[in-house]
């Protein structure tokens, strides 16, 4: 039989109630060890109490001991004991009546043993007893008690669940189902009753089973209460009048003294005590360490302290007191001293050669001592994991030595293969050192899952994936984690932040996370660099990015990205050549590996000091350095093409840079330009320029330098157009992009103003451009009319680039239209040809110079001929070496197929059609 439901009834809840599960009973065992941490504050004064009472005021007998042992080892075998909560009860009735029996037989026992010979026994069981006391209850409530509790309430909420369910699915029935459905329904409908009939029954017999658990809790709590009363029965009785023993008087008086917080006196009192009645110092010893190992430092630390003096030798006292120390925040060298008196007294405890070989080389930079200690430790426990992770760490950080370092953290995990430090130090030997990635990640996650609560390990293998994986989402989700499970750390905030700056262009983002790791540890010197870089890249914030720079340089002057960054600032923003120099070499003395120090430092001794061999030396030490560095090999490639003209090698390096980075603008703008320039390859040099802009629709330089390919080669003058305002639009300081667009203004758009107007700009940006002295010149020439003004400009052009081909030849048809200077317009014209054998127009107004003033027509002819070879649309060459071949040649088929090819270069050339059709004429 088929039957109808709603979807919402069927659909599947299991994984919410499955997490609604997991996360109430983490919640309860939470509530639990808060329990048992509450429970071993209130009795561990009791303890302490007893015992000073039992040592200093009680004639002990040995009958007394023998009962502690007995309680003592069944103590023990509760650590071990069935989870079932009859079984528990039954235990802590039978320690209950020990106790019982225990106090009786103090108050009636008068056997008067010797007291030196049994106080010290006492003490210490009875500490150790009550030590254990206090694990029975942290067992029975965290482990019976309230789990079982929090089981009733899951079966509790699921019966509701259920119930609520049904009601539902009964009401929805009722509703929509049509009236020949309704027979279905009902049997659906009765069907989910006999459901809630059995659920009830199952409710009742839980009800039952709970009231029978709280009854069960009740009595637990109350024999525990019971136990408390015993133990205070045990000290008021204890304090009852004793008879007289002036040997105990010097104790009394040192409690005094300790009530009274005088630790000096009380230890003083003590030395001066009979020897007899100076154990009483390793009674105190005793009670200080139960309380060091409650985690109660401070108390401890004051009775080992009032407890220890010359003669003691007590080295576990004496590791207890330099961890209180650490604990308490004491000073390193009280830590050491205590450490080194441990030792004196067992040179074989391994905690304590460990401690103090962390302390030499933490605090007192004693690398060869750390190492000799650290040694020393594994020597006498071979199995301890802390000893051998922090010797391969020194290995690690301080000796280089990788394989020594691999050797120790191995040992480490086989020791302890749950030793979650161990496991991140190893990935992190794995990932930074051996490059085995696959292995690092291996190592991290079993870090992780040893200790969710890992910081470092989640900070580690966030980089991993960060960086190497470029896994960006799980490298963001273990960033959290580990600022989740430790808000202090700094390095986790630090790479966070280079996330959401670099990855995630969340720039407010990574401020909070730059200035949340500074914050944390304000010697962070990598995230100093990283947030000066953020303010000067992003807010254009200079003085706070070199605030921030010489932070991270101050923080740690062996910072080579901090050194680099800040010379970045010094030559881009400051121009300080002299500074950037200073600090482009501290970064690659700091780091000779550092790729990006290399290539900047290759870019100042290119550009600024002319030092090519110098910057060829730094381009190549980046690309050995990285050979997947993008920008050193852009770098290196324009050096090839502008100064070596080694153009396949220029164009190898072109082609690395933009495999190793597809998005780099500048790689594809330079390739571009060299395809435009060199190869004349005007569809290769086009695709580049567009995917330079793909990649950075900001690359002045591409918008610039794709205008003038639209200009010269496609004739697209609006598109060029297009693109020089783009260009002025992305970098209103782009000198040359105002010099070309005011060039189009005046020879295509025939607007004078605008072009004298982007010339000025283009001045003003940049004294030194020369193409814009000769743009401007020509206009003055031309237009203006004003040939002192255009002379100026032209041989500014020619002072600032004597290789400016234009400038020579323009300055030449001046020099030779208005000067009448003919020697000196000649001179011009060999100099543009001898700038540039390959400047059409230069060949062009020499030819016509020779041809109308020398009248050296073999010359002219050459020129006209060199002119048309360098560029055969150059109409007017064609036109003038016709008119020459007509009027001085007599060569009339030759001039014909000149003004032909005068007027297939340009259609507008008239002065061609009207010379054709006379010679065809006549």
């Amino acid at each position: 039989m088929s039957c109808l439901c709603c979807p919402d009834d069927v659909a599947d809840d299991s994984d919410d109630d499955t997490r609604w599960r997991e996360n109430l009973l983490k919640d309860v065992e939470q509530a639990a060890k808060q329990a048992a941490k509450q429970a071993a504050k209130q009795a561990a004064p009791l303890a302490l109490d007893a015992a000073i009472e039992v040592a200093t005021k009680l004639p002990v007998v040995g009958k007394f001991v023998e009962l502690v042992a007995s309680l003592v080892e069944k103590l023990r075998k509760l650590s071990k004991m069935s989870k079932d909560i009859a079984t528990d009860l039954e235990w802590a009735e039978s320690i209950a009546g020990l106790l019982e029996g225990l106090k009786s037989q103090l108050e009636s026992d008068q056997s008067g043993e010797p007291f030196e010979d049994v106080v010290l026994e006492f003490v210490h069981k009875a500490v150790f007893a009550v030590c254990e006391l206090i694990e029975l209850g942290k067992h029975l409530h965290q482990n019976d008690v309230i789990t079982r509790a929090a089981r009733v309430a899951i079966w509790k909420q699921e019966f509701a669940e259920r119930k609520g369910a049904v009601d539902q699915a009964v009401e929805r029935l009722k509703t929509a189902l049509q009236i020949d459905q309704y027979r279905i329904a009902r049997e659906h409908t009765g069907y989910h009753r006999l459901q809630i009939g059995y659920h009830r029954q199952q409710m009742a017999t839980m009800h039952q089973f709970s009231k029978q658990l709280d009854a069960n809790r009740d009595q637990f709590s109350k024999r525990f209460d019971d136990v408390e009363s015993v133990l205070r029965g045990l000290k008021t009785s204890l304090a009852s009048p004793q008879p007289e023993r002036p040997e105990i008087q010097p104790i009394l008086t040192a409690i005094e003294q300790l009530e009274g917080d005088d630790a000096e006196a009380a230890q003083k009192t003590i030395q001066e005590a009979p020897a007899a009645v100076r154990k009483l110092t390793e009674a105190l010893v005793a009670a200080g360490m139960a309380l060091y190992r409650l985690e109660k430092y401070d108390e401890a630390l004051k009775s080992l302290r009032a407890a220890v003096s010359e003669d003691v030798s007590n080295a576990e006292a004496w590791f207890a007191i330099g961890f209180a120390l650490h604990k308490t925040g004491g000073s390193a060298e009280e830590q050491i001293a205590a450490y080194e008196r441990c030792l004196d007294l067992d040179p074989h405890y391994a905690w304590a050669h460990y401690n103090y070989g962390t302390l030499l080389k933490d605090v007192r930079k004693d690398h060869d001592g750390a190492e000799r200690e650290y040694k020393a430790a594994i020597e006498a426990d071979p199995k301890n994991s802390w000893a051998h992770c922090n010797y391969g760490i020194l290995l690690k950080n301080v000796r280089k030595d990788y394989d020594g370092a691999e050797r120790e953290y191995k040992a480490a995990i086989a020791a302890n293969p749950n030793d979650s430090n161990a496991h991140t130090v190893y990935g992190a030997l794995l990932h930074d050192v051996r490059k085995d990635y696959d292995g690092a990640k291996r190592e991290y996650k079993a870090a992780i899952e040893a200790d969710p609560k890992n910081s470092l390990a989640h900070t580690g293998y966030g980089i991993l994936l960060h960086y190497v994986r470029k896994d960006y989402d799980g490298a963001e989700r273990e960033y959290k984690a580990a600022i989740e499970a430790d808000p202090k750390n700094s390095n986790a905030h630090t790479v966070y932040g280079a996330l959401l700056h670099d990855v995630r262009k969340d720039y407010d983002g990574a401020e909070r996370e730059y200035k949340a790791a500074i914050a944390a540890d304000p010697k962070n010197s990598n995230a100093h660099s990283v947030y000066g870089a953020l303010l000067h890249d992003v807010r254009k914030d200079y003085d706070g990015a070199e605030r921030e720079y010489k932070a991270a340089i101050a923080a740690d002057p062996k910072n080579s990205n901090a050194h680099n960054n800040y010379g970045i600032l010094l030559y881009d923003v400051r121009k300080d050549y002299d500074g950037a120099e200073h600090e482009y070499k501290a970064a690659i003395e700091a780091d000779p590996k550092n790729s990006n120090a290399h290539t900047v430092y290759g870019a100042l001794l290119h550009d600024v000091r002319k030092d090519y061999d110098g910057a060829e030396r730094e381009y190549k030490a980046a690309i050995e350095a990285d050979p997947k560095n993008s920008s050193a090999h852009n770098n290196y490639g324009w050096l090839l093409h502008d100064l070596r003209k080694d153009y396949d090698g220029a164009e190898r390096e072109y082609k690395a840079a933009i495999e190793a980075d597809p998005n780099n603008s500048k790689a594809h703008f330079s390739y571009g330009w060299f395809l435009h320039d060199v190869r004349k390859d005007y569809d290769g040099a086009e695709r580049e320029y567009k995917a330079a802009i793909a990649a950075d629709p900001k690359n002045s330089n591409a918008h610039n330098n794709y205008g003038v390919l639209l200009y010269e080669v496609r004739k697209d003058y609006d598109g060029a157009e297009r693109e020089y305002k783009a260009a002025i639009e992305a970098d209103p300081n782009q000198s040359m992009a105002h010099s070309n667009y005011g060039e189009l203004l005046h020879d295509v758009r025939k607007d004078f103003d605008g072009a004298e107007r982007e010339c000025k700009a283009a001045i003003k940006l940049d004294p030194k451009n020369a193409e814009a002295h000769k743009t401007y010149g020509w206009l003055l020439h031309d237009v203006r009319k004003d040939y002192e003004g255009a002379e100026r400009e032209y041989k500014t052009a020619i002072e600032v680039d004597p290789k400016k081909s234009e400038a020579h030849y323009k300055y030449g048809n001046l020099l030779c239209d208005v000067r009448k200077d003919y020697d000196g317009a000649e001179r011009e014209y060999e100099a543009a040809i001898e700038a540039d054998p390959n400047n059409s127009k230069a060949h062009f107004s020499y030819g016509w110079f020779l041809h109308d003033v020398r009248k050296d027509y073999d010359g002219a002819e050459r020129e006209y001929e060199a002119a048309i070879e360098a560029d055969p649309n150059n109409s007017k060459a064609h036109y003038n070496y016709g008119l020459l071949l007509e009027t001085v040649r007599k060569d009339y088929d030759g001039a014909k197929r000149e003004f032909k090819a005068a007027i297939v270069a340009d259609p507008n050339n008239w002065n061609a059609r009207s010379k054709l059709l006379s010679c065809s004429i006549s």
